[in-house]
């Protein structure tokens, strides 16, 4: 790891550790929440302009160069679909990239109109993201958490390296992360208000198309507001939005390759394509399960531990964070 990103991290230590020893009613409360906000900006921005080499920024490529596309042959002739391919005319027998929702390339393709190509703009998509999704953790935490708690996290947070990484990769984690954030932390404070009530039932129907994640969290989202608003049958008739969202965003990405059956093809080619040993016959189901759910899974293990173990010493902890 460059040693430039422990010089970038030491701000937002500073700051998490000044909140963990001042008192809580200290005036500096505020200075300090903006200042670990501004140093996971600054984590975040830094080598903005690398090209894309790492393993980690193999998806970004990807929807960084359909976004390109996109921008250069316009909607009208792409239709907003993601290709692989390049030169100075377009071709629709380019191959498509159909087996994730193209939102993250759109959103690419917005800011390449605004300001131009490059890998810049392209990552400014994650950073925006996952600096709204921080900001949004600690506004939340600071109206029922003491400033040790935040502190506490903060640290934490910038404990953890890999967050100059996945936090800007161009991806569907940290906008669906992020979006999830919003509909959670706020639900709670703002179902009177018509206006954000709406604005959160919009946010459920966009989530589908940033990322096949985002269908789960607009389910939990559209039931959490469904609950809070509370008292009209009528209501649950927003668990139906994301539902059709989902199902527009499958028929719309099947329509790459004429329809769902070819879509499915095209995602089982890509699962098996570097990853199927030659005497592999394993079906597609299990393959995946074996191939994709088995290196999560692991690895989402490993990060409940320091849950469990804070859960286990956390009445030892309670007297310091509450003070």
């Amino acid at each position: 790891m460059d040693k430039t990103l422990y010089w970038l991290f030491a701000p937002v230590l500073i700051a998490g550790a000044l909140l963990l020893i001042l008192p809580a009613s200290s005036r500096w409360r505020g200075v300090l929440l903006l200042s670990g906000i501004a140093g996971i900006l600054a984590v975040l921005c830094w080598r903005l302009t690398d090209i894309w080499s790492s393993a980690y920024e193999v998806n970004g490529s990807i929807f960084a160069n359909a976004a390109r596309l996109i921008d250069r042959f316009g909607w009208s002739a792409t239709h907003g679909r993601l290709y692989f391919g390049g030169g100075s005319e377009f071709d629709p027998a380019w191959p498509a990239y159909n087996h994730h929702p193209p939102g993250i390339a759109w959103l690419v393709t917005l800011l390449y109109n605004a300001g131009g190509q490059g890998e810049a703009f392209a990552r400014a998509v994650p950073i925006a993201f996952s600096v709204v999704g921080f900001a949004v953790v600690l506004w939340r935490l600071s109206l029922t958490r003491t400033s040790a708690f935040i502190g506490a996290f903060i640290v934490a947070a910038a404990a953890c390296p890999a967050l100059a990484y996945y936090g800007r990769m161009l991806n569907f984690e940290p906008v669906c992360l992020a979006l999830g954030l919003v509909t959670f932390a706020t639900v709670d404070f703002r179902t009177q208000d018509r206006r954000w009530t709406a604005f959160l039932v919009l946010v459920q129907c966009i989530l589908p198309w940033m990322g096949w994640s985002g269908i789960p969290l607009a389910l939990a989202g559209s039931w959490m507001i469904v609950r809070r608003i509370g008292g009209v049958r009528l209501t649950y008739c927003l668990m139906i939005l994301p539902v059709a969202s989902a199902a527009v965003l499958v028929w719309y990405l099947a329509g790459y390759t004429g329809g769902f059956s070819e879509m499915m093809g095209a995602t089982k080619a890509w699962t098996y394509m570097g990853e199927r040993p030659a005497h592999e016959t394993t079906g597609f189901w299990l393959l995946f399960v074996k191939y994709r759910l088995g290196r999560t899974i692991p690895f989402m293990l490993l990060a409940l531990l320091p849950l469990l173990l804070l859960r286990r010493i956390r009445h030892q902890l309670e007297p310091w964070l509450a003070r």
